[in-house]
């Protein structure tokens, strides 16, 4: 795998079919080929039926530039939608929480504002899993923080009524628009007050939110 050669991959799965599925220290034959810049061989992989997209997702915490790289150009779209709810990768890195590999995505190209099925970005999806520091790494490489979702809710909306104090804090430090209306017509400050979230609605008051 160090050399790189497409041929020896082929040599290697004629001699052991069940190679295609080994590691090394962990790591996928394709993780390893895709990190060292070993593009033929990744190609070669998904050739032989290894499914890209699956190893994108196996790699979650471990993404580096190189491995991205060669992905994307033995055919991988960083920005594809799964089938099910419509996640692309960015969403599963900030589902769980590996703030470095969003600036590794981000340095990709990926769209950072790309909506799942019911229209949540990755900045809505760190707010509902609790990721405050996810949300400010989205905001300091320029996502948008005020985008809302197909019920008409932002990311503030939504951790207020949650009572999230940490995520209401990260939007506040990441700029978010604090006076933004929900589809009920409601702002985060209103919501945090007939709630009876005093915490909340503390945090808001003193960023300069209006009722």
């Amino acid at each position: 795998m160090k050399e790189g050669r497409a041929e020896c991959i082929e040599g290697l799965l004629q001699a052991e079919p069940m190679a295609i599925t080994a590691k090394e220290g962990g790591k996928s034959l394709v993780y390893l080929a895709a990190t060292n810049g070993h593009v033929q061989c990744v190609k070669k992989l998904k050739e032989k039926g290894v499914n890209l997209n699956a190893e994108l997702n196996r790699a979650v915490g471990n993404f580096n530039a190189e491995f991205l790289k060669s992905l994307q150009e033995a055919g991988v779209d960083l920005d594809e939608r799964d089938s099910t709810l419509g996640d692309t990768i960015l969403h599963t890195v900030v589902f769980k929480g590996c703030e470095r590999d969003i600036k590794v995505l981000a340095e990709a190209g990926v769209e950072l504002n790309a909506r799942d099925n019911v229209g949540d970005t990755a900045v809505y999806q760190a707010a509902v899993f609790n990721q405050p520091k996810c949300i400010e790494v989205l905001a300091e490489i320029g996502a948008n923080l005020n985008i809302k979702n197909n019920m008409g809710d932002t990311a503030l909306h939504t951790v207020v009524s949650r009572n999230n104090v940490p995520c209401v804090s990260a939007l506040i430090k990441s700029r978010a628009d604090l006076n933004i209306q929900d589809a009920r017509n409601l702002t985060a400050l209103q919501i945090a007050t007939t709630s009876g979230f005093s915490e909340c609605e503390q945090e808001l008051r003193k960023a300069g939110a209006s009722m």
